[in-house]
């Protein structure tokens, strides 16, 4: 079984560069994919983020893909739900009462192109940063309070154990004998019940670790000491300088526009 969100093993460029400036990296991005609506603009944004994955964090299109194709399952619906929704005025196709505008068809297009770099640059942010390491630079760098820091570093780690879990819990029910459903209806169900089955396996796990933490004083003091320290490094430096440039090129090109 392959986990594929969790930290995968990778001496890259994107590797070595300390997880703050990674952090910076990806709320640069969110800015200039929320910042814009033009499809144009997010296809060049997403072609980008998959092209620094793969030249600069060593990942392979098909790894990208595996960690992309469950967001599809939301972007999809969305995208068609734009195409029924939003206004336009510039007709494209008719059946009936629906109308397919090029209004809606560009919006729609641009934000499911949007979804999908958001997500693809979460990835590359989890793909090539240690939740450990996360946890130590948000503390030292950043000066968030370690309590803080060390459930975003959980969270990180509790993906790869969801993961896993719904696979335990997907396999058991194919050996009970739950095989392809003999209609939609069947399927929705069955469906329903894994959701069910994955939200209660969840729910325990962070039960266990609430009362683990708890036990072990947790949060007793308001300070706390670390072995290794974790300082941004040259390739952070060039990341966390080329993304505040670009992000604040973009907001003056739109107010001087605008």
């Amino acid at each position: 079984m392959l986990m594929i969100y969790r930290t995968q093993p990778g001496s890259s460029w994107f590797h070595r560069t300390d997880p703050l400036s990674k952090f910076i990296w990806i709320c640069c991005v969110s800015v200039l994919c929320i910042g814009s609506s033009d499809f144009r603009v997010q296809a060049a944004l997403l072609g980008t983020v998959a092209l620094t994955g793969i030249v600069c964090a060593g990942l392979t299109p098909a790894l990208i893909w595996r960690g992309i194709r469950p967001m599809l399952l939301f972007a999809a619906p969305y995208f068609f739900l734009q195409l029924l929704l939003f206004p336009g005025e510039t007709e494209i196709w008719r059946i009936g009462r629906f109308a397919l505008t090029a209004e809606a068809l560009a919006f729609g297009t641009a934000v499911t192109l949007r979804i999908i770099t958001l997500t693809l640059s979460s990835l590359l942010f989890i793909f090539t940063t240690e939740p450990r390491d996360l946890v130590i630079a948000m503390s030292q760098q950043a000066r968030i309070p370690y309590r803080f820091a060390a459930g975003i570093g959980i969270a990180l780690r509790f993906l790869p154990i969801l993961q896993q879990e719904a696979e335990l819990i997907r396999t058991a029910q194919r050996l009970r004998g739950r095989g392809r459903p003999a209609d939609w209806r069947a399927g929705l169900l069955r469906q329903q019940r894994f959701a069910l089955a994955v939200l209660i396996a969840a729910v325990r796990k962070v039960e266990t670790l609430s009362a683990a933490m708890e036990l072990k004083g947790f949060g007793l003091h308001p300070h706390r000491t670390y072995r290794r320290t974790i300082r941004m490094t040259w390739e952070g430096r060039i990341l966390s300088a080329g993304s505040l440039i670009a992000a604040a090129a973009w907001a003056l090109a739109r107010f001087i526009l605008e």
